[in-house]
């Protein structure tokens, strides 16, 4: 796997209302950025030469930081990302570049849920399981 070093930074991003100077993390040829979400943050990846996003444009979006990097650097090796015209010239390419992402979201999603469930554990619960160990 290809490695970037993410420097602070900012970079231009599409906008159905035109350009926008955004602030977030800079690494060859993609940016990725924070952006706020009903619930908690998410982490979006941006094709620097094009200001589009990389990551699906739904609204989809990483929670954990590392999964974003990993993502833009597995698909870097994917194309010569210098131009605005690889990824949608070649649908292998497009192909590949999903295929990553929904490797990456499922293991997102999977260990966001498990921090949630986590934190809305019942402490007495868990107290009351401990002190029946400590009886016996």
């Amino acid at each position: 796997m290809a490695s970037i070093t993410w420097q602070p930074g900012n970079f231009q991003i599409m906008t159905p209302n035109g350009p926008l100077q955004v602030e977030g993390l800079v690494g060859g040829p993609f940016g990725l950025r924070q952006e706020p979400r009903r619930w908690r943050p998410i982490w979006t990846a941006t094709h620097l030469a094009t200001g589009l996003r990389l990551s699906l444009g739904n609204g989809a979006g990483f929670y954990d930081l590392t999964l974003a990097q990993e993502f833009a650097e597995r698909v870097l090796s994917l194309a010569d990302w210098s131009t605005g015209s690889a990824p949608r010239a070649d649908n292998a390419v497009a192909n590949q570049v999903l295929a990553i992402w929904n490797e990456l979201i499922l293991r997102d999603v999977a260990a966001t849920n498990l921090e949630i469930a986590a934190s809305h554990a019942s402490p007495s619960a868990v107290n009351r399981i401990a002190r029946r160990r400590i009886r016996h």
